[in-house]
This record gives C-alpha cells, structure tokens and sequence, in this order.
C-alpha cells in the first residue's frame, strides 16, 4: 500500500460526528453515531506518543509539506474532539467514568500540545507544527492587499 499514511482520519471522524451531533442536536442519532466516536478516539489516543502528543505520521496536506512524527493539527483535532465528547457523553448519559475519562485525557493533551509544539519559530512565540520545525508555515505580514 503506496497511501498517504495516517493522516489523523480517526481523530477526523471522531470530531465531525460529534460536531454533527451537537448541530443535529437529535439524541437518536447522536446515541447511534457514540460507538464510532468512541471508538475512533480510543484509537486516536493509542497513538500517543511518550510526549504525550498524537503520532501521525502524515496530515490533511498529505505529505505535500513535512510534518514529522507527530503534527500540531492532528493533537489540537483530537483535545477539541475530547472536549466535545466528554460534554455529548454526559448528554447522552455515558457512565461519568467516560465523561471524567474523556474530560482527563483533554486536560492532559494540552499539556502535552504545550510542552511539545510550543516553541519560539522565526522569531515568534507560537506553535511548531512538529519536533524540529523551524520555519513558520504561513506568515501574516500585516497587508490584507497581496
């Protein structure tokens, strides 16, 4: 298989379903779509590295641009998706061991988020987008006109 890699899709998947969930805002459909979501972020968070970040050694560009071992957009993907599901787990009515669960792990990933992808680049206090980056990957130079 000559694919992109993991790119991050479960993280992905687990994200917009509960995002659907919360704009449907229809508990049959959010109780049906909770073992995917579930699920894909068990996954996700099984591939946590000893940083405490998400590994994925590709991302939604593809490998058009490097991202190393582990991305800043697949991590802050999943601690957003941790924060909404542990709110649709306690509206669902999820054990408060999933909820507290899931409401930990966030905590801890933007810790981890912090620890590993914060970092001076090019002269900024901003995020690396991975270990060793050291070139911004877009820069804003104040003209709105270009």
């Amino acid at each position: 298989m000559n694919g992109a890699g993991d790119r991050g899709d479960a993280a992905m998947f687990a994200y917009g379903a509960a995002k659907f969930c919360f704009a449907y805002g229809g508990r049959t459909v959010a109780r049906k779509l909770w073992p995917g979501i579930a699920w894909a972020i068990e996954f996700s968070l099984r591939q946590k590295t000893t940083e405490g970040v998400i590994r994925s050694d590709s991302d939604e560009l593809e490998n058009r641009f490097e991202s190393g071992e582990a991305n800043l957009f697949t991590s802050c993907l999943l601690y957003d998706t941790l924060h909404n599901a542990s709110l649709l787990a306690k509206e669902l009515g999820e054990n408060q061991d999933v909820v507290r669960k899931l409401s930990e792990e966030a905590v801890l990933l933007k810790l981890a988020i912090e620890a590993y992808f914060g970092e001076r680049v090019e002269g900024y206090e901003t995020y690396r987008y991975y270990k060793g980056n050291e070139v911004l990957r877009t820069a804003y130079d104040g003209d709105l006109r270009a």
